[in-house]
């Protein structure tokens, strides 16, 4: 049996666990048909993400490779049985394991860089072996970089050395429809959605000692799984935060932007998160702290506020200006209006579309 030629690829290392992730699910739904038809997404290790190829129209491989050697080995394989001619690799060890892979082969190799986490900012040794290993590929072996914001490509190129010359920006697709009604019951109801970690700074707000006043007559619902739910969920409790409410993983977040009255994002590190995008798109005010490209969604006293991490005084004076629905719907298409003009799938998926076979 002959195997089928895939010219183009599209390397991360799971479909179900970020931002990132969902980003990748929404640029496959988005392709137009022909190229959909030439592609191909190899996922590092999910075993469950080959299930989505009926729903994706593309074909989905498991390398079900517990290694990067491990998955450099199978995706070399994968690369000359498909005849693959691009490969499109989100993150660092997607980014590594590409490069060592397509070594001789000819590929032309496009390295999706989505963040300058606190790990490039502060590296230890494993992090400066990760940036050297990235920075190589994309340097040396790249025939473009793709950066999700302005700030990651500019941080990358001027502090790391990362070669200009191919860098382009393309921002995470979101490709669903978000509406926002929320009923006018008299509570400001803010809503946070993304994974449940540490890094993501739900622990500030909730030992922030003004927080019953800063909170009054607010609910907060946290959307999400991950490590530390089950620590913050204690700790949500053991102080009496009876206002936090977790709504746990959600496959669809559209009902709960929705019925939000404002978008909050307390991280301590961000890229360019795929959740305060679908905010935006859902026109929703948005809170953020001002990490990562945070202020590349939002613009301060025009579609939301941006905070310094465990500001206080700043979160009680934004939550304050929010009480008021005039407010809120101003901010609110606001929003609409960010998204459209800088966020537009109709605009990236072309850009997309270009950089591959």
């Amino acid at each position: 049996m002959t195997d089928i030629a895939i010219p183009n690829v599209i390397l991360i290392g799971s479909l179900r666990t970020g931002g990132a992730e969902s980003a990748v699910v929404s640029v496959v739904r988005s392709l137009s048909e022909s190229i959909r038809a030439r592609t191909g997404i190899v996922v590092v290790n999910d075993p469950s993400a080959e299930a989505l190829a009926g729903e994706l129209g593309a074909t989905v491989t498991n390398l079900a490779a517990g290694s990067i050697m491990s998955a450099v080995v199978k995706l070399r394989r994968y690369f000359r049985r498909h005849k693959t001619a691009t490969v499109h690799a989100h993150m660092n060890q997607c980014i590594v394991a590409a490069g060592a892979a397509s070594l001789g082969l000819g590929i032309r190799l496009v390295p999706y860089v989505h963040t300058f986490g606190s790990w490039k900012q502060a590296p230890g040794m494993m992090g400066r072996i990760k940036i050297a290993s990235e920075r190589t590929v994309v340097n040396r072996m790249s025939h473009a970089a793709v950066y999700v914001s302005q700030q990651t490509r500019r941080l990358h190129e001027r502090r790391l050395g990362y070669r200009s010359g191919i860098g382009r920006v393309i921002p995470n697709v979101v490709s669903a429809t978000f509406t926002n009604n929320p009923p006018a019951d008299g509570v400001l109801k803010l809503v946070s959605v993304g994974r449940v970690e540490r890094i993501k700074g739900f622990d500030w707000v909730l030992e922030l000692g003004e927080f019953d006043e800063i909170f009054r007559d607010v609910r907060w619902t946290i959307v999400g799984d991950g490590a530390h739910l089950a620590a913050l969920k204690s700790k949500a409790r053991r102080l009496g935060r009876s206002c936090v409410r977790f709504a746990g993983a959600q496959k669809d977040v559209s009902g709960c932007l929705d019925s939000a009255d404002v978008f909050f994002m307390p991280s301590l590190s961000e890229g360019l998160p795929v959740s305060m995008l679908e905010a935006c798109k859902a026109g929703l005010p948005l809170v953020g702290t001002d990490v990562g490209s945070i202020r590349e969604i939002v613009h301060p006293g025009a579609n939301g506020f941006v905070l310094p991490v465990g500001d206080g005084v700043a979160l009680r004076g934004a939550l304050a200006a929010l009480r008021s629905a005039a407010t809120r719907r101003a901010m609110g298409r606001q929003s609409r209006r960010v998204f459209a003009e800088h966020y537009d799938p109709n605009v990236l998926i072309p850009q997309i579309e270009e950089l591959m076979a």
